[in-house]
This record gives structure tokens, C-alpha cells and sequence, in this order.
């Protein structure tokens, strides 16, 4: 990376961060003026009733009237009682002490009240503060979007294993022993019938799992198919009283022979056809026709 582009890149850094920093502490301070304001005003409003507001403003607008030297005796509506209003001089009403009393009460709970918002609004600050920071650290864990995963053993059994199976396996010991297990690892439903690939590199271990799968069928006194090109099943598993072995090679199995199958010439194409395919991208055919015809008349003949 040049000159350059680093002073570029790490400018750019630098002062993206001052803006969200800036960002942050404009809206804290935004809510902690609010709180300030709102919560002696919110108080205000709920402990002042209507007459006291009426007093204080009309004896506020009497003291006004004073300072400007209007004449003592002029009348100005006051209220001294709630819902009794009548016409009296600006020097009595200005000499009423409830005004005094009633100011002093309301500035002091401004005074209290704002010291709580200023608590309230630091909280509230530091728990925003706290909540930002847990959210950060979440979004910066690593998270997979998708394909495969590293997990155990236990959490990849509660995934592929419905609640209500686990449950039962935990009342009725026999009902999860019943079912078959991969390396530990229920199967999953009906998984049996599909499709489950086994791959791995040769010693990975591929044989080994496999014949465990087949010792717990067999232990259930179920029945499956095993193809098996090496042997290794054969050797390990089979048991003449039981198992059917279908190699025309093997001295074991049953007596069987292509013959067997057809009763009719045409019998015979239909096995050169499954024996030797058409490939898709076969440009010429007459290699495996002939191929084809080669099996079938020849097995005609024998």
C-alpha cells in the first residue's frame, strides 16, 4: 500500500469514527437535556393545581404592573379563593403572601426534580451505553451465513432429533436404544429410506462406521442390502443361516446364472442394453451396437 493510500485509508477511518462518536454523544446529551427538563415540568404539572398556577400568575402580572408605576390602587382581577374572582388593588394582591409561598415550593421542586433528571438521564445513558456495547459484541462474533459447520457431537444430536424423540428416549431408555446411531449421533427420521453419503479419505474410517450401522440393523433384527466390493462386510458379517449372499463368484451364494433370466433371444438384448449403455455424447454408435449384438448372440448361441 502507497503513501497515499494509507494517509487516504486511515483518514478516512479516523474521521468516520469521530462522526459516529459525535453522533453518540450528540444524542446522549440531547437525552439528558431532556430528562432535565421534562422531569421537574412533569412533576410541576402533576403536584400544581390550576389555582395555585392562577395565583402565582396573577400576582406575578400585579408585581409587573408595580415596577412599571402603574398607580397602587388600580384593580386587577385575583383569585383568592378557587373559582372566586374579584377586582382588587395591585398593592394588596401584589402583598399576598400565598405568591411567595407557593414560588418558593415550585422552584424548590424544579431544583429537586432537576437533579433527578440529571440521575435519571446519566442512567439512562450508561444503560443505552451497556445495551450498544452488547449489541457491538454480538455483531462482531463470527456468525455462519452458510455451508458447513464444526459442532459436537450432543448439539448436532439435539438438531437432527425432534424434541419430542428426545424425550422419549430420556422416559424409555429402549425405545433410543431402537434407533439406529451414526458415530454416536442419532439418525435422523426416516433417514433410513434417503440418501446418506459416507466420504472420507482411504483409513478415514468410512468401513468401520458403516459396520457399525450394520451391527445395530442386525441387532434389531432387521434386513439390508450391502454392496460390498472389498469384502470387508462379508468377512465380518455374514452368517449362512441368515444371509444371502448374491456373488455367482462366491462357492457361498446360490446357484445363479445369466441363463437364468432369459427365457426368450430378445430376453438377451434387453441385457446388452442394460450391460452396455449409450453414452449421450457418442458420436458414432456402431461400437456399441455391435457390443451389444456381440452379447446377446453369443449368449443366444451358449
Amino acid at each position: 500500500m502507497t503513501f497515499g493510500n494509507a494517509t487516504l485509508r486511515g483518514g478516512q477511518t479516523l474521521l468516520h469514527d469521530a462522526r459516529m462518536w459525535g453522533q453518540l454523544l450528540r444524542w446522549g446529551i440531547l437525552g439528558l437535556v431532556l430528562s432535565i427538563v421534562l422531569t421537574p415540568a412533569v412533576s410541576l404539572f402533576t403536584t400544581t393545581s390550576a389555582h395555585e398556577w392562577r395565583v402565582v400568575g396573577l400576582g406575578t402580572l400585579a408585581e409587573f404592573k408595580l415596577g412599571l408605576k402603574y398607580d397602587p390602587d388600580s384593580r386587577q382581577t385575583y383569585e383568592w379563593r378557587e373559582g372566586e374572582r374579584t377586582l382588587e388593588r395591585i398593592s394588596l394582591i401584589a402583598s399576598d403572601p400565598r405568591i411567595e409561598r407557593i414560588r418558593r415550593r415550585m422552584l424548590d421542586t424544579v431544583h429537586k426534580k432537576a437533579w433527578l433528571g440529571l440521575w435519571l438521564g446519566l442512567a439512562g445513558i450508561v444503560l443505552f451505553a451497556l445495551i450498544f456495547w452488547i449489541l457491538g459484541r454480538r455483531m462482531a462474533r463470527a456468525h455462519r451465513v452458510r455451508g458447513a459447520e464444526m459442532t459436537s457431537a450432543q448439539a448436532l444430536g439435539r438438531r437432527v432429533q425432534p424434541v419430542f424423540s428426545r424425550l422419549g428416549g430420556r422416559f424409555f431408555p429402549a425405545a433410543r436404544k431402537s434407533k439406529p446411531r451414526i458415530a454416536g449421533v442419532p439418525w435422523p427420521e426416516r433417514a433410513e429410506t434417503q440418501h446418506t453419503i459416507v466420504s472420507g479419505t482411504t483409513g478415514s474410517g468410512k468401513t468401520v462406521l458403516i459396520s457399525d450401522l450394520v451391527a445395530q440393523i442386525r441387532e434389531r433384527g432387521e434386513r439390508c442390502i450391502l454392496y460390498d466390493k472389498m469384502g470387508s462386510y462379508t468377512r465380518a458379517f455374514f452368517d449362512p443361516a441368515r444371509d444371502v449372499l448374491m456373488n455367482p463368484l462366491d462357492a457361498r451364494a446360490p446357484r445363479w446364472s445369466p441363463f437364468f433370466e432369459a427365457r426368450t433371444p430378445r430376453d438377451f438384448d434387453t441385457m446388452a442394453a442394460a450391460l452396455i449403455p449409450q453414452q449421450k455424447d457418442t458420436v458414432d454408435p456402431f461400437w456399441v451396437t455391435a457390443a451389444r449384438q456381440l452379447f446377446a448372440n453369443g449368449a443366444g448361441v451358449l
